[in-house]
């Protein structure tokens, strides 16, 4: 039971890891389920819309399921659209840079599922054999035809060709023809999916340089900052479940026994929007947190409206 026990506990540490990794996984699952079983080019006037359909619209959805499973982003909306003075609406303050950063921050973890889709995809190149072969531009017949008779007349057709569907393609062209226009196809779609692997890493490398190049504080205190609001949060968890056990429990109690409630002490709902608001570490600054800001007295509400009694 120990065992099971420590690898809940490690699987609820990485939770929010694991489903952008799950994500990715999921991209991967059903890139070749689709391919399989529900993707069949049409061989006709759709072909472009066919194919690029199931390339770009299940990266789309990908993305927005990452959007929706991140935490950090429904803290940044409800602190965005609901600030301590209650006032202003929807980021329209001086903290709108903050924000911003913060949803592409999300935006670019987000956008690991959809790019593994899409450079899955196109390693395959069976959507963007569809593509190609939808399009009506006399430049892009010429291209990949090469001078081959009758192959501009039945592009459309040339998915299809090469699969058990047609076994016997136009008298004006060979099955060898085929594969050549075809292998010529799949060829750009798989240098296509390498240099979209090779530009994802590349910028990912070039951007943690730039943000360790430019961090404000040195490494020893920034893994300092980033171990204390990783406990920091952890605590705050542990300690907010607990709080409202109690507050739970003292309802019941109260309502079954029906007694007097004695006083229960807990943040205000200012203080509880103070702690949402977004916060940058700097090295000119002295609190690591929201929370460390809060419990040294600035940004907190007068101690006479601090805590609030229900």
């Amino acid at each position: 039971m120990d065992h099971f026990k420590n690898i809940f506990q490690l699987l609820k540490k990485h939770q929010t890891a694991l489903s952008f990794g799950s994500l990715s996984l999921l991209a991967a699952v059903s890139e070749t389920a689709l391919s399989t079983i529900v993707y069949t080019c049409p061989c006709n006037s759709y072909n472009y819309m066919y194919g690029l359909v199931f390339l770009l619209v299940p990266a789309l959805i990908l993305f927005l399921l990452g959007y929706m499973l991140s935490i950090q982003l429904w803290e940044q909306v409800t602190a965005c659209c609901n600030n301590a003075d209650g006032e202003e609406r929807c980021c329209l303050n001086t903290r709108v840079y903050n924000y911003l950063w913060r949803f592409i921050k999300v935006a670019c973890v987000s956008a690991l599922a959809p790019l593994t889709w899409i450079a899955l995809a196109l390693l395959k190149a069976s959507f963007y054999e569809c593509i190609i072969s939808g399009l009506q531009w006399d430049y892009v017949k010429t291209r990949y035809c090469d001078l081959k008779t009758g192959c501009p007349e039945i592009f459309p057709l040339l998915p299809c060709l090469s699969s058990l569907r047609s076994s016997s393609p136009p008298v004006d062209l060979s099955k060898k023809d085929v594969e050549e226009v075809l292998s010529s196809i799949r060829a750009e779609s798989q240098i296509l999916g390498w240099i979209l692997i090779a530009a994802v890493l590349l910028l990912a490398a070039l951007c943690i340089c730039i943000k360790r190049c430019c961090s404000p504080v040195h490494y020893q205190q920034r893994k300092f900052w980033k171990t204390y609001i990783t406990k920091e949060q952890k605590i705050m968890d542990k300690k907010t479940k607990e709080l409202a056990t109690r507050f739970a429990d003292r309802n019941v109690t109260v309502f079954l026994e029906q007694t007097q409630p004695d006083p229960f002490i807990m943040p205000t709902t200012k203080e509880w929007k103070q702690l949402s608001s977004p916060y940058s570490f700097k090295a000119n600054m002295k609190h690591y947190s929201m929370i460390h800001k809060l419990v040294d007295g600035e940004s907190r509400i007068p101690t006479n409206e601090a805590s609030s009694a229900v």
